[in-house]
């Protein structure tokens, strides 16, 4: 028995690394390219402020390439903070020359990594096909190709959102402050990746989880949910802040994100439900639904429907 179920192990384990090295190789032709399949003015913009940080902080950039970084770095629209283009920056510095590819690789590598963290938190509540399953979907659905191959920050955000579940799952498994600290820092900084978006998942993630282990009374008044969501949101109103005191155009991105009259309209859910359909198509919403329902697990189906 212990025999078939290391033998059972090391294949999951084989069929694991295989999808990770084939959902590489999927999104590896034309990472080269310029922009042009998802939102190509937002890339653009994301390619202009890469290449305004590395040639302002180049040491051997002529000055005038310098003044017109600087400018490019002030006309370009933007609202998150610009991790990703900082990143490639850096990489650009190491490898002497800018290149689309290295913010496609960002995006790339990010959102592998939010397989690892979807893994750790499947492992809780699946068997081995189900985890090997989930992870599958997650790497081979073509939205997510092409999303995880734009310059745009959403593959560091789902990254990060899976990333705080996981987190966030580990605490209510054995509530301490350490790791109440830790799943309230990594929630802060994956809302400071996209403002506006992601503090949706989060936060209603940990309450679900909070109301199933302590009921309604104790979650609400608790220091706990505060010092979570105090973490989780403090960062982001530090950012927005600093871009008040600074002058920094925020290009109406919170405003065009965040609008929160419009959870009360018709318009709103059926566009939510159209993108839905849209992006998994009838058959996989249809089975991820009935997944939800039939979940064993009452925390493993409280996490599915917080995500």
């Amino acid at each position: 028995m212990t025999s078939l179920r290391i033998h059972r192990l090391e294949w999951t384990g084989v069929l694991m690394v295989l999808i990770f090295l084939g959902a590489v190789a999927v999104r590896l032709p034309r990472i080269d390219a310029a922009p042009g399949d998802l939102h190509p003015a937002r890339q653009y913009n994301a390619a202009l402020l890469a290449r305004a940080f590395f040639i302002m902080e180049s040491p051997s950039a002529p000055q005038w390439q310098k003044d017109v970084a600087a400018a490019n770095f002030g006309m370009v629209q933007r609202g998150e903070p610009p991790v990703m283009e900082a990143v490639s920056a850096r990489i650009y510095r190491w490898m002497g020359r800018e290149s689309f590819f290295v913010p496609r690789s960002v995006a790339l590598f990010s959102w592998l990594a939010g397989g690892f963290f979807l893994l750790a938190i499947a492992r809780r509540f699946m068997t081995p096909a189900g985890r090997l399953t989930a992870l599958a979907f997650y790497l081979f659905l073509p939205f997510s190709i092409v999303m995880s191959r734009s310059l745009q920050p959403d593959a560091m955000m789902v990254m990060g959102i899976l990333a705080s579940a996981f987190f966030t799952v580990r605490y209510f498994e054995r509530p301490t402050p350490t790791r109440l600290l830790v799943a309230g820092l990594v929630a802060g900084l994956v809302i400071l990746i996209k403002p506006g978006t992601s503090q949706f998942a989060i936060l209603g993630l940990y309450l679900l989880l909070s109301l199933r282990e302590s009921g309604v009374r104790n979650s609400l008044v608790t220091w706990r949910t505060y010092a979570f969501a105090a973490l989780a949101v403090l960062p982001t109103l530090a950012y927005l802040l600093f871009c008040r005191v600074h002058g920094i155009p925020l290009g109406g991105f919170l405003q065009s994100n965040f609008v929160p009259r419009f959870f009360a309209t018709l318009y709103f859910w059926k566009g939510w439900l159209g993108l839905l359909l849209k992006i998994f198509g009838l058959p996989a919403l249809t089975i991820g639904i009935a997944g939800l329902l039939f979940c064993v697990s009452g925390r493993g189906r409280l996490v599915g429907i917080g995500l």
